[in-house]
């Protein structure tokens, strides 16, 4: 038998949600750290001779020279980015901004306003809906136990959402709800396109007809 396509993936939208990725500024800041050590480090060996002596007993003062100089470029250069990318970086990406959002603690909301204003439900409308429905028939009496729990501080929103959400009898049911809304889609889309073919053929019929007349 094959087996039943989900109509959505729960591991990877909890995945999304419990994912602690780095800001987009410190992955620049860390990137353009190993580039310059990488580089600093590769210069020194080469100066080095393959001999590891230390820079400073070179006989030859102008190639010392030109190397240290070379070296002064890439401290400023490196020195530039990270001024950069701390005062002028780019306007906060929204993968950051959600992930920002999603951290956020508890200020004393309802469970279901506190998940919908952290971003932790669906962006798609009609998913949220569905998700306030079966969260609140699953767990709308425990909600006051939930929010001292919250109160406390041994469980953030994300958390509580995470550990919620994977209930596999709430997954379920999401499901159920959201192929009989695909359903319901399909329907209104195939009524739509059989309502414009009986327009068209109507139209069509009327021209025929009143030229063989």
């Amino acid at each position: 038998m094959f087996k039943k396509k989900k109509t959505i993936n729960f591991d990877k939208e909890i995945k999304n949600v419990e994912s602690k990725r780095l800001p987009t500024i410190v992955k620049r800041i860390i990137f353009i750290g190993i580039i310059f050590f990488g580089i600093f480090g590769f210069a020194i060996y080469k100066l080095s001779n393959f001999k590891k002596e230390i820079i400073f007993l070179y006989t030859n003062f102008e190639e010392e020279f030109l190397v240290l100089l070379f070296l002064l470029f890439l401290f400023v250069v490196y020195i530039a980015n990270l001024l950069m990318e701390i005062f002028y970086v780019d306007e906060e990406t929204e993968e950051d901004k959600r992930k920002r959002i999603q951290n956020r603690g508890y200020d004393g909301e309802e469970i279901i306003d506190l998940f919908t204003k952290n971003l932790l439900f669906p962006d798609d409308e009609k998913q949220r809906k569905i998700y306030k429905e079966i969260f609140y028939e699953f767990y709308g009496k425990d909600f006051e136990m939930f929010k001292n729990w919250l109160k406390s501080r041994k469980m953030t929103p994300k958390e509580l959402y995470v550990k919620l959400l994977k209930n596999e009898k709430v997954q379920k049911e999401i499901e159920k709800e959201l192929l009989k809304e695909n359903i319901k889609i399909i329907g209104e889309i195939t009524t739509k396109e059989n309502i414009k073919k009986l327009k068209e053929q109507k139209l069509e019929n009327e021209i025929n007809d009143y030229f063989k007349n």
